[in-house]
């Protein structure tokens, strides 16, 4: 035997020894995936494609990484040679209308993303990805019906993962189906990651149909069935930016000033401009105020969805009260003030009972704050004492404005009591429970004790085996 022979492997084991390499980058590319590292789960993928040129599955998984990196152009490239071998491969699709999306191409994005659900009604995530770009509301409303209606179809799998049991509940809910929602949460609840999630899940589609009772009640529940391993012991570091929010101001501010739509800072916004000079360090949004029913007023709710760099939510319908978009990783919450019955009345939605506010009419007054004019309630000082009350100058980070504003007027108790504790379970899961034992403490209707107070680590472990 030559020594080129002896070297050489039994034929068989040379490709199992490939095989088994290959499968071995392409699972720890998924580890670092998960972990957050996509430059490193990158370089397993392509050194996983060297062995396998033009796999698909290793292809998809580079392209992914490509995007998580924020290599957009790069991706790019993988889709479109994955498009070339397999012109129907959805997954390919949909990475390549990701990849355009972050590319700036929203046009090109949208056309990747229907050709991905042309032959495949239950690519819920594309349908999804079409319904915030798409233009026409005709085409947004089918996508976010479609995407429930996709996410329904999977569900029904024994398969189908808890993740998108919890994706289901909240498509059906943007697409307004709220009794749908409620029935398909208490016919699954078990498939849901946890009760909590679930009972969540369950108060939010009972408070969007108006029934604020049970919606508190389910709520309670998602509060007290937190899994003691899902509480921290001390708050996350806190990630609303300041400079981020002004930033995020003024893009807002710049569309709505350039398509003539009068505007003013309101609510905490406000708050923090004019007693400390700009946005509040423990906000979490920013608020804009506008006046409802002016004369040429253009449409508002065209001007944001058409917006590329602007997110509404899929909930989102013309007509809204209240309007919550994305800008620059900022949530910019948008109030249309009604001028009307000798007051300005502003809030969540139309439903009676739901949050809202009534103040005094106010004027508006033009203030200059960080090198540019912003136009204020005026006088601004009676706006915030309607609000926040009488010592509004002085900070109380447990103030919260849909619980104990003097200015809220004709709200159910139980709405009120709904948000106490909504946000105090938001707070229990991000360490905060001094704020949490705060808010609870402002609900008007009586809570269990061990809700109320902050339990100590020792006691939730005795409490939960």
């Amino acid at each position: 035997m030559s020594a080129s022979g002896a070297a050489q492997a039994p034929e068989g084991r040379s490709d199992s020894r490939l095989s088994d390499g290959w499968a071995a980058l392409i699972n720890e590319g998924m580890q670092l995936m998960s972990a957050g590292t996509p430059l490193q789960a990158l370089a397993c993928f392509k050194s996983a494609a060297a062995l396998r040129p033009g796999h698909p599955r290793t292809l998809a998984a580079q392209g992914a990484a490509s995007l998580r990196a924020g290599l957009p152009g790069e991706a790019l490239q993988v889709f479109d040679a994955i498009l070339k071998s397999d012109p129907n491969n959805v997954e390919a699709w949909h990475g390549k209308g990701l990849a355009l999306s972050h590319l700036g191409d929203q046009g090109a994005a949208l056309a990747a993303f229907r050709s991905a659900v042309k032959d495949n009604a239950t690519a819920w995530a594309s349908w999804r990805s079409i319904a915030e770009l798409a233009l026409e509301e005709e085409e947004r409303i089918n996508a976010v019906q479609a995407t429930a209606d996709a996410l329904s179809h999977i569900c029904r799998s024994t398969a189908a993962s808890p993740r998108l049991h919890v994706k289901c509940a909240d498509a059906l809910m943007h697409a307004h189906r709220f009794e749908e929602a409620s029935d398909f949460i208490i016919k699954n609840g078990s498939r849901f990651p946890d009760e909590s999630t679930a009972y969540d899940r369950l108060a939010r589609t009972r408070y969007r149909l108006g029934d604020f009772r049970d919606a508190f009640a389910y709520m309670t529940e998602a509060l007290a069935r937190i899994s003691p391993g899902k509480i921290p012991a001390s708050p996350a570091k806190a990630t609303f930016s300041q400079d981020a929010a002004i930033r995020a101001l003024c893009e807002i501010g710049d569309l709505l000033d350039a398509h003539g739509v009068p505007f003013f800072l309101a609510a905490g916004t406000l708050l923090g401009f004019v007693r400390d000079g700009g946005p509040l360090a423990h906000d979490r949004d920013v608020d804009i105020g506008i006046f409802e029913e002016q004369p040429g007023m253009p449409d508002i709710f065209g001007i944001l969805r058409a917006h590329p760099a602007k997110v509404l939510p899929p909930s989102a319908r013309p007509g809204d009260r209240y309007l919550a978009v994305r800008c620059q990783g900022i949530a910019v919450d948008i109030f249309l003030h009604d001028r009307s019955q000798g007051a300005v009345s502003f809030g969540f939605s139309h439903t009676p009972g739901d949050i809202q506010w009534r103040l005094a009419p106010f004027g508006l007054t033009r203030v200059r704050f960080h090198g540019r004019d912003w136009m204020l309630p005026d006088p601004a000082d009676h706006y915030l004492s309607g609000l926040y009350g009488v010592t509004w100058q002085s900070p109380d980070p447990g103030f919260a404005s849909v619980i104990s504003s003097p200015a809220l007027s004709d709200v159910s108790p139980y709405a009120r009591a709904y948000y106490c504790v909504a946000r105090a379970r938001k707070c229990r899961l991000t360490g905060q429970h001094d704020k949490a034992d705060a808010l609870l403490a402002q609900s008007p209707i009586s809570l269990a004790p061990d809700l109320c107070l902050q339990a100590s680590s020792e006691d939730r472990e005795a409490k939960n085996p």
